[in-house]
């Protein structure tokens, strides 16, 4: 149905370092974008793990947790989701994100470049995806190029 267009729902809220909160905030959201008729909901760079030096002492574990809780939505709900988090891998972290629809596996993304100042923490890796299609569209994701 290109036509018929897509609902995009622009998260903008604060965030922190605690996982669970963020993860409270976004399944808040996905709910209320979700009664709004939005196909797809889009939340800011590492809007899950946060954004600060204190992602040294990364917790993986309560990331995966949170993603689990946010993945059911999305298939409660029917809407895709754009979920930037950092990316642990091999003691090593990634700015990237998770692209999760319902009825499909969320599939992680990367940036590609570094950074200055506090993302230094974050190691580059190449993009594995550049765009994934949802209801007919093409969406695509560029994160700080």
């Amino acid at each position: 149905m290109i036509g018929s267009g897509l609902k995009v729902g622009v998260v903008q809220l604060r965030h922190s370092t605690n996982v669970w909160a963020n993860a409270q905030r976004a399944l808040e959201s996905i709910g209320l974008f979700h009664r709004a008729g939005a196909d797809l909901v889009l939340f800011p760079e590492c809007y899950l793990s946060g954004f600060s030096p204190a992602l040294r002492s990364f917790d993986d574990e309560l990331v995966q947790k949170s993603l689990e809780q946010i993945e059911r939505a999305c298939r409660w709900y029917e809407i895709a989701c754009f979920l930037p988090s950092a990316i642990q891998e091999d003691n090593s972290l990634f700015n990237g994100g998770y692209w999760i629809t319902p009825g499909e596996p969320m599939v992680p993304f990367y940036k590609q470049s570094l950074m200055a100042g506090e993302e230094r923490l974050f190691v580059a890796r190449n993009i594995s995806k550049r765009y994934f299609e949802w209801k007919g569209f093409k969406v695509g994701f560029l994160i700080c190029k």
